[in-house]
């Protein structure tokens, strides 16, 4: 799971990227604080997700919290601005790019939230469901 949260934070960074250099930015604010989301967040996801365990667990769990809250704002944002541009353009590409932009956040959050979860049990201890 971990693997293709880090691929679809990448992706999606990688999509608004080109989304940025073929349409431009807007100059609307809400839109800028939405395009830095899509850039900011994925790389807080990789980071969070595939990063180092050399951060200590107390600050760990801060950056977590973080990175969890920004995802919801993201998912908010996103929502916000896909109403905001109804009807949307015709052009290629657009689904893939909004499921994909609604569902990143979502698969990372869940990823995060079941790695810290998991995170707490003292190496070789398996979860039992009850």
């Amino acid at each position: 799971m971990k693997i293709f949260t880090v691929l679809c934070n990448v992706g999606l960074a990688l999509f608004t990227c080109l989304v940025l250099a073929t349409d431009g930015a807007s100059a609307e604010p809400a839109h800028i604080v939405l395009t830095l989301l899509l850039i900011l967040i994925p790389v807080a996801n990789v980071l969070v997700v595939a990063g180092s365990r050399s951060i200590g667990s107390g600050r760990r769990r801060g950056i977590e919290r973080a990175v969890v809250m920004g995802n919801v704002a993201l998912v908010g944002f996103a929502g916000w601005a896909i109403l905001d541009q109804y009807p949307h353009p015709a052009e290629p590409g657009f689904i893939e790019y909004a499921v994909l932009v609604m569902l990143t956040p979502v698969l990372s959050i869940v990823t995060i939230l079941r790695h810290r979860a998991g995170g707490s049990r003292p190496s070789g201890e398996v979860a039992v469901a009850r």
